[in-house]
């Protein structure tokens, strides 16, 4: 039984090293993941986009404006040469301040313009650079990831080596060689098919468990659900049941 135990404790540490080193390439697994969404993912300068929207709608304006000034201008000239007169002074005030208008805009559209080039232009060079070296360091990273997960799949291969000389459990409940053999470390089994058989009985009731759970989750949100729907029921019954505005006829008396 001693020689037992010491084979139980070895094996168990063993499982604990190889639990360990899972771990660590699940974690490096999912930084290759993140590193690898990020060198996919495309990177624009919203600055630049802003005040080419802006620019560009500025210039659309400018040109309605313009539109409108022309037609204003050739209904003013209409007018003057027929006869002088309050409509023809009202065409040209209107074609004044569309002008005005016309040139605010267009000043507008340059300024925004200039904005995106002189400040948007060289933003999105410098972030281009900064994303490149960020992905660059990404790769390398993953490199770097990928040769330290080949030491720890050599560790777990090595480690898995042993598990098997030992002979002490079948593959399938390598996952849980740490769980099955402290049963037997701590007296809740006196061998391995014992520990199994205890290992499965509580894995059923956990997942018994959670599914009376989730079943009670579930009918909670149902009762939730019918408690709005109740009170909403009642609501618009209580709107229907309210008087109807009726009109009152007011006479005029002399």
């Amino acid at each position: 039984m001693n020689n037992n135990g010491n084979i139980y404790t070895q094996a168990l540490s063993l499982f604990l090293e190889r639990n360990g080193h899972l771990r660590s390439l699940s974690s490096y697994y999912h930084m290759t993941l993140r590193n690898e969404a990020f060198l996919r993912k495309e990177h624009t300068s919203s600055f630049l986009i802003v005040f080419l929207g802006l620019s560009i709608s500025c210039f659309v304006i400018t040109l309605l404006l313009f539109i409108y000034g022309a037609w204003a201008f050739a209904g003013s000239q209409t007018q003057y040469s027929l006869i002088y007169n309050e409509a023809a002074a009202h065409y040209f005030s209107n074609y004044m301040s569309v002008y005005i208008a016309n040139c605010i805009f267009a000043g507008l559209t340059v300024l925004f313009l200039a904005i995106a080039l002189l400040l948007g232009i060289p933003l999105r060079i410098r972030k281009k650079k900064k994303t490149a070296r960020l992905k660059a360091l990404a790769v390398e990273a993953n490199t770097e990831i990928k040769k330290k997960a080949e030491v720890h799949c050599n560790m777990v291969d090595n480690i898995e080596a042993q598990l098997a000389s030992l002979n002490i459990l079948h593959p399938v409940y390598w996952n849980a060689g740490d769980v099955i053999l402290n049963y037997i470390i701590l007296n809740r089994a006196t061998n391995i098919t014992e520990a199994i058989n205890l290992y499965e009985h509580e894995r059923q009731v956990n997942q018994q468990l959670m599914q009376n759970q989730m079943m009670i989750d579930g009918l909670q949100n149902m009762q939730r659900e019918l408690k709005q729907i109740k009170w909403f029921s009642a609501a618009t019954a209580f709107n229907t049941a309210l008087p109807r505005t009726t009109h009152v006829h007011v006479h005029n008396w002399r």
